[in-house]
């Protein structure tokens, strides 16, 4: 009898067609590899998969469906088992409210963002337009103004005051040492797409992005998007 390899495997959800996904790396962003194991569809009927989940899955070699004329199928990487969804069992993970079905309110409680020696942006913010949970909040302002000097001015607030708040920043069409810039001064998870990519990437970003945030506000999770910039984003 043949034993049958496995390994586990960590990865995020990428849906690529209704019949299957495949489980990605996350550099930056979603990093698509041919070796990313292949998640069926018929997984939905015993685990309740979406868009973003970050899984901890057992993969098998499994030999594709899909015959070429003359040439014998392809053995590749299939998940098998989900082991857990976002670190939690799935059997409890399942009890979890959706994002769509949760209950929407006015931003509450308040998010502070003066600390002891912060930057004056900080302070103003508090002063003359303070954010709370659930705020969304829109940045206006011409060129070379700073804007994103302030974006991670309020990751860093965020950071000192409310631990628990996980902090994502989304670049988007962004210069490659600006992302690196951000990476070392503003405590997040920074996902990014550079000015050398293609439209699709920078739209497959900002979609994975806000799925992902979705999902750990489904994990019980506290999440701050700081996104930079939404016209380019709109633009791609």
């Amino acid at each position: 009898m043949t034993e049958i390899k496995t390994e586990t495997v960590i990865g995020f959800l990428d849906w690529e067609t209704p019949y299957e996904g495949r489980l990605r790396q996350w550099i930056n962003g979603p990093v698509q590899a041919e070796s990313d194991p292949y998640v069926p569809a018929s997984l939905m009927d015993e685990y309740p998969l979406r868009a973003g989940q970050m899984l901890t899955a057992t993969v098998i070699q499994k030999k594709s469906k899909n015959k070429k004329k003359g040439k014998p199928r392809n053995v590749r990487p299939v998940v098998s088992e989900i082991i857990s969804i976002e670190g939690i069992e799935p059997s409890v993970y399942a009890k979890h409210q959706p994002f769509e079905e949760m209950t929407v309110i006015d931003p509450n409680p308040r998010i502070t963002l003066e600390y002891k020696g912060c930057p004056p942006a900080c302070r103003l913010i508090d002063l003359f337009c303070p954010i709370g949970y659930g705020t969304r909040g829109l940045i206006v302002a011409p060129p070379k103004a700073g804007k994103t000097v302030l974006l991670q001015n309020i990751a860093q607030g965020i950071h000192h005051n409310h631990p628990d708040i996980e902090v994502v920043a989304l670049l988007i069409d962004e210069r490659p040492e600006e992302v690196t810039e951000f990476k070392r001064t503003v405590p997040a998870e920074v996902l990014a797409s550079s000015n050398d990519q293609d439209i699709d990437e920078h739209i497959e970003l900002g979609i994975m992005a806000i799925e992902r945030a979705k999902r750990k506000l489904e994990a019980g999770k506290n999440v701050v998007v700081l996104l930079d910039s939404l016209t380019r984003l709109g633009r791609a």
